[in-house]
């Protein structure tokens, strides 16, 4: 991320996160009690094509699809089928980095 400050106020819209200063400032950290933990660091550049891709699961994709480009998201691929798994779509937050949203069937 570039900017913490973007980004934290995109994926705590986006999610509901808390994300919290960890270390010299250029760390946000997400505890979660139950699921992952959530670090984003503070980089001079991005660059497309160089990070995995990272998917969320949700249980109405819709709305995040709505929630993401309300906070600055791009849409990349709208909501597509997932054979006879479910639902996926992919989203570039603010910063150009790309992830995932899941939901099954």
């Amino acid at each position: 991320m570039t900017d913490l400050d973007k980004s934290k106020r995109f994926y705590e819209g986006l999610f509901g996160w808390n994300l919290k200063p960890w270390g010299d400032g250029s760390y946000l950290t997400q505890s979660a009690k139950e699921g992952p933990s959530i670090g984003l660091w503070k980089v001079s550049r991005v660059t497309p094509g160089e990070s995995p891709v990272v998917y969320f699961d949700t249980d109405h994709i819709e709305s995040y699809i709505a929630r993401a480009t309300q906070f600055g998201g791009t849409v990349v691929q709208d909501k597509d089928v997932v054979a006879d798994m479910g639902y996926y779509a992919l989203i570039k937050d603010p910063d150009g980095n790309l992830f995932g949203l899941y939901q099954d069937k």
